[in-house]
C-alpha cells in the first residue's frame, strides 16, 4: 500500500499530540479531537479552511467525544472524577450528564437519545436515556 501523491495533511504533529484518544467527524465534515494533553476539545471546520476552535475550556484529559446531528457535543474527561458532559458548540460551560468510576473510551448517542459509554477498564458498556435519566448496564 502507498499514500496518494495528491493527499493533503489536515492536522500536523505540532497540533495533534501523541496520545490523542478521541476523534469524531460530523455530518458537515467538521473534525473533533479529544486530546488528553490539552484542556479542551479541538474542532476543525471544513467551511473555514480547517481553522481551529476549542470547545470546553478547562477539561482534564478528555478522552472520548460524540457530536449529535443537532450539534450537541458529548465529551468525557476526568475533572472531579470521570464525567460525561454536554456542550453546545457556542456554549461556554458544559452540563454534567453522567458520572462514572472510570473513563469512557468511546461515546455514542443513538436515534432514541440513549447515551452509551464504553468502560474498557471495567469491561462493560453503560447506557443512559437522555430523555429520562434512567441507567442500565450492559455487560460485554
Amino acid at each position: 500500500a502507498s499514500w496518494k501523491a495528491d493527499g493533503i495533511t489536515l492536522i500536523d504533529y505540532q497540533t495533534l499530540n501523541y496520545g490523542t484518544q478521541g476523534l469524531f467527524i460530523d455530518l458537515n465534515d467538521n473534525i473533533y479531537l479529544a486530546d488528553p494533553n490539552k484542556t479542551s476539545i479541538m474542532m476543525f471546520s471544513k467551511r473555514n479552511n480547517m481553522t481551529r476552535r476549542d470547545i470546553g475550556q478547562g477539561l482534564l484529559a478528555p478522552t472520548a467525544i460524540f457530536v449529535t446531528k443537532d450539534g450537541d457535543v458529548y465529551l468525557n474527561h476526568r475533572l472531579g472524577g470521570a464525567n460525561v458532559e454536554k456542550w453546545s458548540l457556542n456554549g461556554s460551560i458544559g452540563s454534567p450528564v453522567m458520572s462514572t468510576n472510570s473513563s469512557c473510551r468511546a461515546l455514542f448517542v443513538d436515534l432514541n437519545d440513549t447515551l452509551y459509554c464504553s468502560l474498557t477498564e471495567e469491561h462493560r458498556i453503560i447506557a443512559m436515556s437522555l430523555s429520562n435519566s434512567s441507567w442500565k448496564s450492559i455487560m460485554i
